[in-house]
């Protein structure tokens, strides 16, 4: 049995197993039970909890600070942070592979427009590079990936120890010169070799939020919107690609798309619970739950972890049902797919194979 199974059941074992409880920690860790059902979700369903997570937590962050209640901020951030990053990880990824409304031509309006209203990468760049440069099996984690680059333009590049890429990732995460450049990098993106109509759009956009900040309270403007957007958004955005992949030595040696299979793992998250009755215990273990609950939302939402790999394996998959795809595919091909439970060993393991390379 997989260590994952293992934990999962221990879960269902020493908590409540009424059905909505043992669901929820399903969505928490990413893990179901062997033969747990699961409700049916559609992509529409998805979008709207996303997006009105997104505008509940950008207006009750405006309000509390009109109110004074400056307390309250951190908590829609994270309403406002679970909402972009959904939209972004999930939606948007989705849409460069035609895989939100299986047209074309409508998936690529919705990548568009969204990416566009987060002033995130400009999906006309973004489509085909994730899907030529980072779905290939013989450039996925090399110098022609675009999650590789963008780990090197925030000075995490592979050949240092792993205590060095920690401390390279902790210096970007409050660098004002990194969040600078990849913000630049965010608008430069809708400018150069860009349509007119991406340009003309993000201007568009660029110009509503200044008027936004004129007219409206600016120090809630920047508070509930503008840090989101930028530099918290860039923050879940790096903490999320440093666990995205492995490393191999020697990426030339690759032969077929089996051999890339090693390199996505899925990343479950939580950890045991206590098996003793001692409060303490369990007051530790809530802890670190609550520390599980704010990855799962802000930087491992939806697919983006818990099924990674059986996404580089079915880019077209039924990803709003990606748990019990994932869990049917497993048993039916168990060796193609890996798994990690818990975001500091995804981490480690990651550093581990680039200091290696």
């Amino acid at each position: 049995m997989k260590p994952s199974l293992l934990i999962r059941e221990a879960l269902a074992e020493r908590l409540p197993n009424w059905l909505w409880f043992q669901l929820i920690i399903t969505w928490l860790t990413g893990a179901a039970l062997k033969e747990q059902l699961l409700p049916k979700m559609n992509w529409y369903v998805c979008f709207i909890i996303a997006l009105g997570s997104l505008l509940f937590g950008v207006l009750a962050a405006y309000f509390a600070v009109s109110n004074d209640q400056f307390v309250l901020v951190p908590l829609c951030w994270i309403f406002t942070l679970y909402g972009m990053r959904y939209l972004q990880l999930v939606i948007v990824h989705n849409a460069s592979h035609q895989n939100i409304t299986k047209r074309k031509e409508v998936d690529a309006q919705i990548g568009f427009w969204l990416s566009t209203f987060l002033m995130i990468q400009n999906f006309e760049h973004y489509g085909p590079s994730h899907a030529l440069d980072h779905h290939r099996w013989h450039t996925l984690s090399t110098d022609k990936d675009p999650t590789v680059v963008s780990l090197e333009r925030a000075g995490i590049k592979a050949g240092k120890s792993v205590r060095c890429l920690v401390m390279d990732l902790f210096i970007a995460l409050l660098s004002p010169i990194y969040h600078g450049k990849a913000l630049w990098e965010r608008l430069k993106s809708y400018f150069y070799s860009a349509s007119v109509k991406a340009s003309v759009v993000v201007i568009a956009f660029l110009f509503i939020n200044a008027v936004l900040l004129a007219v409206l309270d600016p120090i809630g403007m920047i508070i509930a919107w503008l840090i989101p957007v930028t530099v918290l958004y860039q923050q879940s955005a790096l903490l999320r690609l440093v666990v995205e992949h492995t490393w191999d030595m020697c990426p030339e040696t690759r032969r077929s798309r089996e051999d890339s299979f090693e390199l996505t793992q899925a990343v479950f998250l939580g950890s045991e619970p206590p098996e003793t009755n001692n409060v303490f215990a369990w007051v530790r273990w809530t802890c670190a739950m609550v520390a599980v609950l704010l990855v799962r939302l802000i930087v491992l939402p939806g697919d983006s972890g818990a099924a990674h790999d059986w996404h580089h394996q079915s880019p077209r998959g039924d990803w709003p049902n990606y748990i019990a795809q994932r869990r049917e595919q497993v048993a039916k091909h168990p060796n193609d797919y890996d798994e990690i439970w818990g975001y500091r060993r995804a981490l480690l393991a990651s550093f581990t194979s680039m200091s290696k390379r």
